[in-house]
């Protein structure tokens, strides 16, 4: 279907034509919708199991090796698109600022304008507007704030920034001078606190990191790197990589007709987080931290994180540990049947996967191999806080057509299917969300690494819509790291305060008491 100049552009970005064929087919036969069948109910540690699995951190750690891995690959614009808006329709009448500053009005510019001194980057802005000879109340007290939002973006040059380089918090030096810090610094430092062991101040960390702004954020770490290795006590070994052209897909117009630019050249997109598989593949360690880039609190308020990072680390190693136990038991010829009966039990109570009714009227050896396919997969423990109307994923128990069971999933929103309402009812139901809170063992009990994209379910990807040059534009997402891509991994979900969930998706995110 493809001419030959085409295909030549697919070879050439590390694509496979056949895989690529098979995407253009996708929005013709769309992503089945998954099957919910009810909330999975998280664990609940008491303070007393707390204070007991963390007293195993440090032993169970000893010879692991640990690294975290931060998604930092997005730029800052969706973040800023209130002030984008706000900027291209501002006409500054008197029918604009009664309405915008009306007691019953609320929007995110107003919470903006009306708490900018709030805002880390206030005295910059203000700094940046007096070198032209401008004043920034003067600004404000004649409702003229088109100039301020434009030294933001232009002239501080917001607009080209990546997220992880926008300034997030503040902080006291001790001689009463101000000091500001981005994401980036604050996974550096949260890394350092849960990830040093009394064994190891050598600190892993893994950013992802979009091309256009892989040099920059290289600058800074390098530039900040010393600084809080020093502070903190600890050896950073820091490393990048981009999210690979190869894992893009097609983009295609409303008749599913694959879309070319200005110079006939195929239109690919990224195709979201699940294409990050691929560089979590890469990555060489036992234990790995998966945690999104703008999920981040103030140092006063990190203890709750660190905290629970070593009691969610803790419970993976042990469920790792009982698991790789059963599997090494399943090596011997001969296995007494209540060894094979636990088995089940864990199977069903600890990890939530439904056994067929056939499989246990099965003989011995079809049961220790059924048994050995469902441990021998990469393990995440997930922490889950509650659910307080966020949008986004949920952890459920799904059904699983080719075996008639079910199995625990985490389901984003956009996955439902909106037009039945049993489904939607179900969703609504979760008590809890998913913030990204993963603990991760990515090798097996030979000490080798899992080929994840063995354990991704294809069928877990989405369709996106959007607008390209007035035009329709769809392309589709691979199925999303935590979601679809980790279908097959054993999992336990457990509840963790909503104090380590505190996201900046657009800017007025950062007045929350957890950025302030």
């Amino acid at each position: 279907m493809f001419t030959e100049k085409e295909r030549q552009q697919i070879v050439s970005r590390g694509m496979d034509i056949v895989e690529v064929e098979k995407q253009t087919q996708r929005f013709q036969t769309g992503f089945p919708f998954p099957v919910i069948k009810s909330p999975v109910v998280c664990l609940k540690i008491t303070p007393e199991q707390e204070e007991h699995i963390l007293k195993k951190f440090y032993p169970l750690v000893k010879k692991k090796t640990l690294l975290k891995f931060v998604p930092a690959s997005g730029s800052a614009t969706r973040m800023l698109k209130d002030l984008y808006e706000f900027r291209n329709t501002y006409k500054k009448t008197k029918e604009e600022i009664t309405h915008l500053f009306h007691p019953m009005h609320k929007s995110p510019i107003k919470d903006f304008l009306n708490n900018l001194s709030l805002f880390t980057f206030y005295k910059e802005i203000e700094e940046t507007l007096q070198k032209k000879n401008v004043s920034l109340s003067q600004l404000v007290e004649n409702y003229d704030f088109i100039p301020i939002i434009n030294t933001l973006l232009e002239d501080m040059n917001y607009e080209n920034y990546p997220k992880a380089l926008i300034q997030f918090h503040s902080y006291k030096n001790k001689d009463g001078s101000t000091f500001h810090t981005t994401p980036i610094e604050e996974h550096l430092i949260e890394a350092a606190h849960y990830m040093k062991t009394p064994h190891n101040k050598t600190i892993k960390v893994h950013f992802t990191v979009s091309a256009e702004h892989k040099d920059t954020i290289q600058t800074f770490v390098n530039q900040k790197q010393t600084f809080y290795e020093n502070i903190l006590d600890v050896q950073y070994d820091i490393s990048f990589s981009e999210q690979m052209p190869s894992t893009d897909t097609i983009a295609v117009d409303e008749t599913n007709t694959p879309l070319h630019d200005e110079n006939g050249k195929l239109i690919f997109r990224p195709a979201g987080h699940g294409a990050l598989l691929h560089n979590l593949q890469n990555l060489d360690a036992d234990i790995v931290f998966i945690k999104n880039i703008d999920n981040i609190v103030k140092e006063e308020l990190k203890y709750e994180t660190y905290r629970y990072q070593k009691t969610v680390t803790a419970m993976l190693l042990e469920l790792q540990s009982q698991i790789f136990k059963y599997i090494k038991a399943l090596q011997h010829t001969k296995i007494p049947k209540e060894s094979i009966t636990k088995m089940f039990d864990f199977l069903q109570n600890t990890l939530q996967i439904e056994i067929p009714i056939t499989i246990r009227s099965k003989s011995l050896t079809e049961q220790k191999k059924y048994i050995l396919s469902k441990l021998n997969r990469p393990i995440r423990v997930c922490g889950m806080v509650k659910n307080e109307g966020e949008p986004g994923g949920a952890p459920f128990l799904c059904y699983e057509e080719k075996n008639n069971t079910s199995s625990l999933q985490i389901v984003e929103k956009a996955q439902i299917n909106e037009k039945d309402s049993s489904q939607v009812n179900i969703f609504n139901q979760s008590t809890h969300f998913n913030p990204n809170f993963i603990a991760c063992a990515l090798k097996d009990w030979k000490h080798k690494k899992f080929s994840l994209h063995l354990f991704r379910d294809e069928n877990a990807g989405i369709i996106t819509q959007k607008s390209l040059k007035g035009k329709i534009s769809k392309t589709l997402e691979l199925p999303g790291l935590w979601n679809g891509s980790m279908s097959d991994w054993n999992t336990i979900c457990i509840e963790i305060p909503s104090l380590t969930f505190a996201p900046v998706k657009k800017i007025t995110d950062l007045l929350h008491k957890y950025h302030q």
